[in-house]
């Protein structure tokens, strides 16, 4: 277009040429704004021609992205049905196979499940496609390395098809807990936090049941599988004066964490918060109960009175060969608690775990089939200990002192599990 307008101002020129020259300075400053006009006119095509080219090469960088994503979505869901089909082989593997499928409770020592669940070649195979899925997502995604939103679209769907026994089994492989040859764990474990591709599970069917009240089922489990036993070593502790350690038999049964805690507290579960909670709690809650067993004691100790007088009239005896070997009656219920606290004396000089009173009977010679076994007064006799020992910390002069390394040597080894547990997700 501007060779068009030249073109016609050269014709006018031509044909006015007298009157140019008497305007000449008019037409100067016309010719410099005509100038600027082709300037600009050229300008303006160069932009035009610009964004044509900007948008070819934004229409071709859609047109890779569509047929990335394409692509990555054929392969991946051929992926994700070949999964399908190793899912019917393995949870067929799993019924047939009764010890295995029985190594996937709640309540079993992860060091005597691990290597059984690890070493099966079926679920070894299935382990290592989950996670090349896991990595073809990572790696391969269309919409950018770090569009994790994205990503987590398709580890939910892969998630979604799953059992809960077999996130489960994908779980324990994911855990830090030993190296293996056959199936990366490290990695695959970073994947599963990455994705928190367990964000909504509870993996076993008592706390599915209860998923409305999750944290009432993570306390009573937790009450039972470790303050109950707490509760009875530091029993053990008072009746015997013992309050910088807990006994061996606790320490040796409570090192080594169950599956339930071993999978719901490694990864991001929805239990894993009221887990969290227990252990931080468990300082006051032991406090707070030994502070109420010492409350409790002098009514405990009537109590124990009371069941012990039933011992009045016998005799404490002994069976040496079929036959019973009388001692002295117990006529008084000063003389039962004098030969009581013998047992006990030397039940806990001898550091022995309990009192024994499974060679010791109570015979009521009047009437001849009237014999009653010690060993079934245990539980009186081991209440009335304790409730002598609380008696007397109850007055004693460094009572919170003895309180709090109570507290102290049970909160170590308990500890010592939360710290085991927290190192399978490093």
């Amino acid at each position: 277009m501007p060779i068009i307008i030249f073109l016609i101002i050269g014709l006018f020129s031509f044909m006015y040429w007298d009157s140019i020259i008497s305007n000449i300075e008019v037409l100067g400053a016309l010719a410099t704004a005509l100038a600027f006009f082709a300037t600009a006119w050229a300008a303006f095509e160069a932009r035009s021609s610009a964004k044509a080219a900007f948008r070819a090469v934004e229409l071709t960088r859609e047109s890779l992205i569509e047929s990335k994503k394409a692509s990555f979505k054929q392969w991946y869901y051929l992926l994700l049905e070949k999964n399908l089909e190793m899912q019917k082989g393995v949870e067929a593997h799993l019924n047939s196979n009764k010890e295995l499928n029985d190594k996937l409770k709640p309540n079993l020592i992860l060091a005597k499940i691990h290597s059984p669940i690890t070493s099966d070649s079926i679920l070894s195979s299935f382990i290592r496609h989950a996670c090349h899925i896991l990595n073809y997502i990572d790696n391969e995604y269309y919409g950018g390395e770090h569009d994790l939103i994205g990503k987590k679209i398709f580890t939910d769907q892969l998630s979604n098809v799953l059992t809960d026994r077999l996130k489960l089994i994908i779980a324990i492989y994911g855990l830090n807990y030993g190296s293996f040859d056959h199936v990366d764990n490290a990695n695959l474990r970073g994947l599963l936090q990455k994705f928190e591709f367990f964000k909504n599970d509870i993996f076993f069917d008592d706390a599915i049941s209860e998923r409305q009240y999750l944290d009432i089922h993570v306390s009573k489990r937790f009450c039972k599988d470790y303050r109950e036993s707490v509760s009875s070593a530091i029993d053990y502790q008072l009746k015997r004066s013992i309050y910088d350690s807990m006994p061996e038999s606790f320490v040796n049964s409570r090192v080594q964490p169950s599956l339930f805690y071993s999978v719901l507290y490694a990864y991001d579960t929805p239990a894993k918060k009221y887990i969290e909670k227990a252990f931080s709690e468990f300082s006051k809650h032991t406090r707070a109960e030994i502070l109420i067993k010492i409350e409790n004691a002098p009514k405990d100790h009537r109590i124990s009175l009371n069941e012990l007088r039933r011992l009045k009239g016998y005799y404490l005896s002994f069976k040496r060969r079929s036959r019973y070997e009388l001692s002295r009656r117990l006529s008084t219920l000063a003389m039962i608690i004098n030969a009581l606290r013998h047992l006990i004396l030397k039940a806990h000089k001898s550091n022995h775990k309990g009192i024994s009173l499974s060679d010791f009977y109570f015979h009521n010679i009047q009437v001849s089939n009237d014999i009653k076994e010690g060993i079934n007064f245990l539980r009186i006799v081991e209440n009335y200990a304790l409730s002598l020992s609380l008696l007397k910390l109850r007055v004693d002069a460094d009572r919170h002192e003895k309180i709090s390394s109570l507290v102290a040597s049970a909160e170590k080894e308990i500890f010592k599990v939360r710290d085991c547990i927290k190192a399978f997700s490093l």
